[in-house]
């Protein structure tokens, strides 16, 4: 009798843990593998890049299948919805941030290396190839912040409290705010909501706020 209510037990118990596990209250790991951080709670699953290990900084998407992110001497695509992420050859500089204008189109800014600044690369072709752009302003600034409105209208921020911004898709750039020599003023997050109105946050809680595209 003994024997049957331990089966019974044992039976019942199994069958209660396999209904947790359907419903995502609990996971099961095989010995040797790492845990997903995968919870039905939070809402969020772990995605695997290769290689692995990478100090990403920056992330965007284009749609729900198309995104981009990048490490300071790397850069990662997905189109498959972050299923697989795959490095991409781009020029050997220094990344801060990047910003998608669609599948095909990308910006990314940063620094060409510790002593030449002004770093802006895109690609029209989805990753494939890059091309640095020189926005000829003789700022000098480290870049590190990009706001990609569309294909036409993009800001970038960095250090020395610069704005610069382009209206015609990159062909020519114009700088809105500069302080020289002060390097440490840094911007390091802008926002744009429109073509007129965005936001930059900094150095020693500075936020600016233009309504007319930087223009004053």
């Amino acid at each position: 009798m003994l024997r049957h209510t331990r089966g019974f037990i044992f039976l019942f118990s199994f069958s209660i843990l396999m209904l947790f596990i359907s419903m995502g209250i609990f996971s099961l790991t095989v010995a040797g593998e790492e845990p997903a951080l995968a919870s039905s709670d939070s809402g969020w699953v772990e995605q695997t890049p290769d290689p692995e290990g990478e100090d990403l900084i920056s992330v965007s998407a284009a749609d729900a299948y198309t995104a981009w992110a990048v490490s300071s001497h790397s850069i990662l695509h997905t189109d498959d919805g972050g299923a697989a992420w795959t490095p991409q050859d781009m020029l050997n500089y220094y990344n801060w941030a990047v910003g998608a204008v669609d599948e095909n189109k990308v910006w990314v800014v940063g620094s060409v290396d510790d002593w030449m600044p002004d770093n802006i690369q895109w690609s029209a072709d989805g990753g494939d190839t890059w091309v640095r752009v020189d926005a000829r302003l003789d700022a000098g600034a480290y870049l590190v912040d990009i706001a990609v409105l569309d294909a036409n209208t993009i800001w970038a921020v960095g250090s020395g409290e610069t704005i610069i911004k382009t209206t015609n898709g990159g062909w020519t750039w114009t700088l809105q705010n500069y302080i020289w020599p002060i390097m440490d003023e840094w911007l390091h997050g802008i926002s744009a909501l429109d073509s007129e109105t965005a936001w930059v946050v900094g150095s020693y809680g500075t936020i600016l706020k233009t309504t007319d595209g930087g223009a004053n």
